[in-house]
């Protein structure tokens, strides 16, 4: 497919990098060819898993409240089922979210009594000094992500804003290529390097304070990643328990593949924690990056 093509954060030319993407030499974006995405309800909308509070979801509570010492007040941006700011909300005086899935907001508002709302309009910005982004960024028009992140320098100077999203230029991507679990060619717009992140954070009056490496995020990529080189659905574990899924199966095929996921994942258990020491030092498969004002 020929192109004309420049990257939207370094203006360098964009090449081919599969059927789906182009990928800029220079920053390491790669940038879907159409700026389309599906709509995702991209949480299992059950109130008994919402309240559970697993190991990512106290890795991004350790994270905020080590920004936030005050914990005034939390914004998510893409919060999806609400289930970070379920268990946020314990620890800051005031949460809100934004969300434009209206399963996943009428579900908050009504299970989880939470404010979410479609748009950063409907926001109190007095109420908010920390900004979270988790694994969001990607699924959003950069267009619309600049007047956004124009929007939040109305917030105090100090605010953080924490951006998670998956590394293009991961060690996990160059290994798994499609079948990594954070490949998601249906709704993700944009494959984010660490220097397109940076690059674009700054363009737009930011500057970075901080990485973090979520170990929860490194083990996934690499045990759904070796997973999905022998399974016959890429992903399955991922879509049965955090989305939901049945894949239109029988009961039994659907206990079958279940049977067959969980003894994968055992086989590769140790392999992927070995992995998960490498991310430690050097492309991680997730980026986690805190940014603040640059002024």
């Amino acid at each position: 497919m020929k192109n004309n093509y420049i990257c939207p954060i370094c203006e360098a030319k964009l090449t081919e990098l599969d059927e789906i993407y182009f990928k800029c030499e220079s920053c390491g974006l790669n940038i879907k060819k159409e700026l389309k995405s599906d709509e995702i309800t991209n949480d299992h909308l059950d109130y008994q898993e919402i309240i559970k509070k697993d190991g990512l979801t106290k890795f991004k509570m350790k994270l905020v409240k080590s920004l936030d010492p005050k914990r005034i007040g939390l914004l998510d941006i893409g919060t999806a089922s609400g289930k970070f700011l379920h268990h946020a909300r314990n620890e800051f005086v005031n949460v809100q979210g934004i969300e434009v899935n209206q399963a996943c907001i009428t579900f908050a508002q009504e299970k989880l009594q939470l404010k979410l709302v479609p748009s950063l309009s409907e926001i109190d910005f007095s109420q908010v000094s920390c900004v979270t982004f988790w694994h969001s960024l990607e699924h959003i028009p950069l267009e619309l992500s600049r007047k956004i992140l124009d929007d939040l320098k109305k917030l105090p100077v100090d605010a953080k804003l924490v951006i998670s999203v998956p590394n293009s230029k991961s060690w996990q991507f160059k290994i798994f290529k499609h079948l990594w679990p954070y490949y998601d060619k249906s709704s993700h717009l944009y494959q984010f390097s660490p220097d397109a992140l940076n690059l674009f954070m700054k363009s737009n009056g930011y500057k970075l304070r901080l990485k973090k490496i979520g170990l929860m995020y490194e083990l996934f990529g690499y045990l759904q990643g070796f997973v999905n080189l022998i399974h016959p659905i890429p992903n399955y574990f991922y879509y049965r328990k955090k989305r939901g899924w049945d894949f239109h199966l029988t009961e039994t095929k659907l206990l079958a593949y279940d049977i067959y996921n969980y003894l994968l994942l055992i086989i590769f258990m140790p392999i992927s924690m070995l992995a998960c020491l490498f991310s430690l030092f050097k492309n991680e498969g997730v980026i986690n990056y805190i940014y603040e004002r640059d002024l």
